[in-house]
């Protein structure tokens, strides 16, 4: 029998690894838009948006074209989402199916406020009274 004594100094396989940032090479619900830095957790980068192509690694190179593409996007304001989680909010509500309650008896037609009503009941959404909802007559 050995009387030997061990001491652990550090146990690195049980401590968590840092995030790592990425440069956004397209636009990625919930996490940014292209050209963005961003700081996402190693397993995300490694099994999502890495082999992708969604994202790659800061480089001083990157950064320079995304800026350069930037600029040139300036130019053309029309082609730019409105913010950082425009994407992640049409990903969602192009999964809700949209109840809006009216009475078969008497006549109406659908108004925004109908919209922003429906939207009220749904958990966690609420719309701006300015938001944007345009009616159309296709289904």
């Amino acid at each position: 029998m050995s009387d030997q004594v061990y001491e652990v100094v550090e146990c690195t396989h049980e401590k968590p690894t840092p995030p790592i940032q990425l440069l956004l090479l397209t636009d990625v619900p919930a996490y940014g838009k292209a050209g963005h830095l961003v700081t996402v957790p190693r397993n995300i980068a490694r099994m999502f948006l890495l082999p992708e192509g969604k994202a790659e690694y800061v480089t001083p190179e990157g950064i320079a074209v995304f800026e350069a593409k930037k600029r040139e996007e300036a130019l053309h304001p029309e082609l730019q989402s409105s913010s950082a989680t425009s994407l992640s909010t049409v990903a969602h509500l192009s999964d809700i199916l949209l109840l809006v309650p009216m009475n078969m008896h008497n006549p109406w037609k659908l108004e925004r406020w109908h919209i922003r009503s429906a939207l009220r009941l749904i958990v966690g959404f609420r719309t701006m009274f300015s938001c944007n909802i345009i009616i159309t007559d296709a289904p």
